[in-house]
């Protein structure tokens, strides 16, 4: 049997290149993950390895008048940051960090501010009460980052996705904090060009615990929304699944129309910085699981977002019900892949109205009746899944079989090499043997799939 693949990383850039649109660039359908990838324009541009990242902005006309000059190597080693307490949002994923930069006044007994150009990189640990070295730079293994251009001040504020590290949102923790100071270089006559780099060590006096407190109280139907968001794209440390989908929507189901609605408005509205922008699809997945329109025949209208399964010129009994979604004996699966799009993607809240307007309640939120890899294999085997075009063929197989993976990663085997990313026919047909011995099945009362067999 070919090699058992690329499980094992679940959280890794591997699946990120399949399934995941995240803050930086997206891996393309013909890039292996662990390539190379780099992405430019509008003045700035991105590089990434597994080993290394570099980012790249160009600045124009910054005045004399406006910063002072780049000071010498030795004064930037001296630099001195305070800190201050790290802020959650109402959703409890965006850490905000602020600090102060300043140097020593020649009396010592002074701290002047910054008062220059100057780009820098916040390294945090990856997990709570831990010491990454950043002598060296930083290890992504072990280490998020954000990077921010200093204020004129020497103000810095910069802000980190929790959901990217091993964050417990019901209590406060200590996580390792450090600077990193971005090389500047001269750009025409008063322009500088910035570069952060993942090998800039941290300035030693810089290195830090911070405390990030716990998340604020939410419903847990909130909760149970926020955990399910990005579903299935997201690259995070802890993937959203099916099985987070299926939660949020019986959770849902259970306040009755009005109050679930009422819910996921109020998720709107605390998701709507632009860093949740892809976070907010959820509230499309959630109400075409939730409710059915009330003229029979009719359809939910699919979103118009960069996402398609593009079935306009099928029979209407080949049209999927739930494009680009597919519900097979109670598991949701994403079947539509992700596409470039031009313009603002379409706000959920269209889909709120039309939910009050047009849809009522299913009688039963989703149950899943089978294994969910069985019920990929199914869909992979569906007249409708072999009609679509190559390419989306050769998206929807992989990306299906992730997901259904992802919602059982806990009861099968690991996969081998960790370097691959396809899932292939010998491995497929393996894990569907697999599932079938163990009897996975759904639990209702623990909301999760369990093995039966003995």
């Amino acid at each position: 049997m070919a090699g058992m693949k690329s499980f094992a990383r679940l959280g890794s850039v591997a699946l990120a290149c399949l399934l995941a649109v995240s803050a930086g660039p997206a891996c393309t359908e013909d890039q292996e993950a662990g390539d190379e990838v780099e992405v430019s324009g509008g003045g700035a541009s991105w590089r990434w390895t597994p080993e290394e990242w570099t980012y790249t902005e160009t600045h124009g006309d910054l005045k004399e008048e406006d910063y002072a000059p780049q000071p010498p190597e030795q004064v930037l080693k001296e630099l001195n940051v305070e800190w201050q307490k790290p802020e959650l949002d109402a959703l409890g994923n965006r850490c905000t960090v602020r600090g102060q930069l300043s140097i020593s006044a020649a009396s010592k007994n002074q701290k002047l501010p910054v008062n220059w150009f100057q780009g820098v990189t916040l390294y945090m640990a990856m997990a709570p009460q831990t010491k990454p070295d950043w002598t060296k730079g930083m290890n992504q293994a072990d280490t998020v980052h954000a990077t921010a251009v200093a204020k004129k001040s020497g103000a810095i504020e910069l802000h980190l996705d929790l959901r990217e590290t091993l964050h417990d949102a019901s209590v406060d923790q200590p996580y390792q904090v450090g600077l990193a100071l971005a090389k500047h270089a001269p750009q025409g006559k008063s322009g500088q060009k910035v570069v952060w780099n993942s090998r800039t060590p941290a300035i030693p006096a810089s290195v830090q615990m911070l405390t990030v407190p716990r998340a604020p109280a939410i419903s847990r139907e909130l909760e149970l929304i926020n955990r399910a968001a990005g579903w299935p794209f997201a690259h995070r440390k802890i993937i959203p699944s099916g099985v987070d989908l299926i939660r949020a929507v019986s959770a849902l189901h259970a306040l009755g129309k009005d109050r679930a609605l009422a819910t996921l408005e109020k998720y709107v509205e605390l998701s709507r910085d632009l860093h949740y922008d892809s976070d907010q699809e959820i509230v499309f997945w959630i109400i075409r699981l939730l409710f059915e329109p009330i003229r029979p025949g009719d359809r939910i209208p699919a979103p118009m977002i960069a996402l398609i399964l593009d079935d306009r010129e099928f029979a209407k009994d080949m049209k999927w019900p739930l494009n680009p979604m597919e519900l097979v004996e109670g598991i949701p699966f994403m079947v539509g892949h992700r596409i470039a799009m031009g313009g603002m993607p379409e706000h959920p809240s269209s889909h709120i109205r039309w939910a009050r307007r047009h849809g009522v309640l299913r009688e039963t939120p989703p149950i899943p009746a089978t294994n969910p890899i069985q019920a990929a294999d199914s869909i992979l085997a569906s007249r409708r899944f072999q009609a679509l075009p190559e390419f989306s063929r050769e998206q929807g197989t992989q990306s299906l079989r992730m997901q259904a993976l992802v919602m059982v990663r806990q009861l099968v085997s690991p996969m081998q090499e960790p370097d691959a990313h396809e899932i292939d026919d010998d491995d497929w047909k393996a894990y569907l043997d697999e599932a079938a011995t163990h009897g996975i099945r759904w639990d209702p009362k623990r909301e999760q799939f369990v093995v039966t067999a003995k």
